[in-house]
């Protein structure tokens, strides 16, 4: 191999490369973007539920002197229904809790 056949296939190695990145980049900005879009619409759904569930305690006495709340399948504090953690609007979505 020469000198200019290996400076060309390294230009090509190199093209290849930065077009991976930038795929690679574009992914990622799709998957992030569709899981903030997914757990915006998660959250809406628990808050829904949570008004449903504090309508229907406050409207008829009987659900809230049947059961007490502890029972109810409330999680603790920080928690959602499904048992994830609650974000914050302000919380960044670093690529460490995509992972989790």
């Amino acid at each position: 191999m020469t000198a200019e056949e290996k400076k060309k296939t390294l230009d090509t190695i190199g093209q290849m490369l930065n077009e991976v990145i930038k795929r690679g980049e574009e992914k990622y900005a799709l998957a992030k973007s569709t899981y903030d879009t997914v757990d915006r619409h998660c959250t809406k759904l628990d808050d829904d539920l949570q008004k449903i569930e504090d309508e229907q305690m406050i409207g008829s006495t009987r659900v809230s002197e049947q059961t007490p709340t502890a029972e109810k399948g409330q999680s603790s504090q920080g928690e959602s229904r499904r048992g994830r953690k609650k974000r914050t609007r302000e919380e960044d979505y670093t690529s460490d809790s995509l992972q989790k």
